[in-house]
């Protein structure tokens, strides 16, 4: 699962950086309030934190041994027990 979750919140981290640079290139704030760029950035930019707070995370999540043995006992305890 950390696996996946570090795959996947860097590609959110990439997606996020290329649509607040894309974002930059609009303009952000007019003489009538938020440009059409105000909003793209901060999506942009928030998808950036949030997606770097998941891959951070992640790395720091401690390794879960693989429990598939032991369930599979269990299964088959549960089973003889009817």
């Amino acid at each position: 699962m950390r696996r996946g979750e570090i795959i996947a919140g860097s590609a959110l981290a990439c997606l996020g950086l290329y649509i607040a640079n894309e974002a930059r290139q609009w303009v952000l704030l007019g003489p009538n309030g938020p440009g059409p760029g105000f909003f793209p950035l901060g999506y942009g930019s928030l998808m950036v934190v949030f997606s770097l707070i998941l891959v951070v995370r992640a790395a720091r999540a401690p390794v879960r041994p693989n429990n598939s043995s032991s369930r599979s006992k269990r299964v088959m305890k549960r089973s003889k027990l009817f």
